[in-house]
């Protein structure tokens, strides 16, 4: 079964965006320092639903072919549509896009060569 959830895709540079989350499967502790977090509070919110605890994806296709993928996990908010305010998904769509810029260029210099 595919964790994975899309959660918003659009276009952009000549790619198709594709954001997705799933749940994070590592332990808030291992992320937050106890020592400045209460960890068994931030765990039960996470079990109560009041906290969404999940891993971000961002995929940059290109006629339906993935060349370019970002990955992050270990975000916690209130509510997980607040990633869309902060900052950080431009810099994962950011690193996917270059990501896919990169794969591409190499794509077609070995298709060229290919070709001759």
């Amino acid at each position: 079964m595919n964790p994975w959830q899309v959660i918003k895709s659009f276009e952009y540079k000549d790619y198709k965006i594709i954001i997705s989350t799933a749940p994070e499967d590592i332990h808030p502790e291992e992320v937050f320092d106890p020592k400045f977090h209460d960890i068994e509070d931030i765990c039960r919110r996470i079990d109560l639903g009041s906290l969404d605890w999940f891993q971000l994806r961002v995929h940059a296709q290109l006629c339906g072919h993935t060349l370019g993928e970002a990955y992050c996990g270990g975000f916690l908010y209130e509510d997980a549509n607040q990633i869309f305010t902060d900052g950080i998904l431009d810099d994962l769509v950011n690193e996917a896009i270059n990501d896919a810029d990169t794969n591409g260029r190499q794509l077609l210099a070995a298709l060229q060569k290919m070709s001759s």
